[in-house]
């Protein structure tokens, strides 16, 4: 890349933080903080859709074939996917029951290859029930066949008409199930298609037009997303919020924030929330398990403690996985054996 974006960094660490204080705090009751974070997935999605445009837009350009782009994009994520992976089993060990080793089996041998568990093995499960953020995953990896595949016909015209297709059946999405909290499991699986679809494709339209980000108001706009997926919102209004905010807000914050240069301190926190910020997002659902069923989780302490203290030890471990197992993972399998090394700056 002709730059590397700090502050998107940063930015994308702290939605990962927002989706674990999500899954932690305001799950199940949306009048809690962090009851809208869930729309992080969202802001996800267009820094991948932006990074990725920054990043391969000139080698896909100059030729570069769609099976080397993909199989370093699974470079990218296999790594720390496999860590989730393994205690998402763990996890189903210690607290489904009764065990069911055909269940366990199935599962894993679909979340290995990304793909949505083919067969419902309870009623209404999550579409990847070993790690519940892997669905995410495998949109992300779907929208980036679709972008690599026809790179060469997605000219600024075609992206637009594709935000126009799937920003359109966002607004449906978003009326007619209430919120835009969709694609995790069986019952709304397929509305996933539309979230990815707009997201990374906005991120790619903003940096074809600002690929240095604006020149002001990147620390304002950031901390009106952190509000955003901070600050509870009535659950009768997110049919309308839930749309707007991730068609309209989000696209802006990220041109703004791109273009605001960190320095010194604020340069070496987000370089480190960047690095967590994957780790953290598909670790953290199967530790909160773990977690639940070996303490009684934060039953037995004040909550708003116990909540820091969980999001605290869930941010170290995955700063400690980033920087010990899917960096040099990342690089061995990157290395002259496998082919050209992947950009490992590149942090979508």
């Amino acid at each position: 890349m002709r730059q590397h974006y700090l502050a998107l960094d940063g930015l994308r660490g702290f939605a990962a933080i927002g989706v674990v204080a999500f899954h932690i705090i305001a799950f199940t009751n949306p009048k809690l903080p962090f009851s809208s974070a869930y729309l992080s997935v969202d802001l996800f999605f267009a820094l991948s859709g932006f990074v990725l445009s920054a990043a391969y837009s000139t080698r896909l350009g100059d030729g570069m074939q769609p099976l080397d782009f993909m199989r370093l994009r699974l470079i990218r994520l296999y790594p720390a996917y496999l860590v989730g992976l393994a205690l998402g089993v763990t996890a189903y060990l210690i607290t489904w029951s009764p065990f069911s080793s055909t269940k366990l089996f199935v599962s894993l041998g679909s979340a290995l290859v990304f793909l949505p568990l083919p067969v419902p093995l309870t009623d209404n499960p999550p579409i990847f029930p070993l790690n519940l953020p892997a669905w995410s995953l495998f949109f992300e990896l779907l929208v980036n066949l679709v972008f690599v595949t026809f790179f060469r016909y997605l000219t600024s015209r075609a992206v637009i008409a594709i935000l126009f297709l799937s920003g359109m059946s966002l607004v449906g999405v978003a009326m007619f199930h209430g919120n835009l909290h969709v694609g995790w499991n069986t019952d709304h699986f397929v509305y996933g298609l539309p979230r990815s679809l707009f997201s990374f494709f906005a991120g790619v339209l903003v940096h074809r037009r600002f690929p240095g980000g604006l020149r002001s108001g990147g620390p304002l706009v950031a901390i009106i997303v952190a509000l955003v997926l901070v600050l509870p919102i009535p659950a009768n209004i997110h049919n309308v919020y839930d749309p707007v905010m991730v068609v309209l807000l989000f696209p802006i914050s990220i041109a703004a924030i791109a273009g605001w240069e960190l320095q010194g301190f604020r340069a070496r926190i987000a370089r480190a929330l960047g690095a967590l910020s994957y780790p953290l997002y598909v670790i953290h659902m199967p530790c909160i398990y773990i977690l639940k069923n070996w303490t009684d989780g934060w039953r037995k302490y004040d909550k708003l403690v116990a909540y820091g203290l969980t999001v605290v030890a869930l941010v170290i471990v995955s700063w400690l996985i980033a920087q010990l197992i899917e960096t040099r993972v990342r690089r061995w399998l990157s290395s002259a054996r496998f082919g050209r090394r992947e950009e490992l700056r590149v942090g979508a």
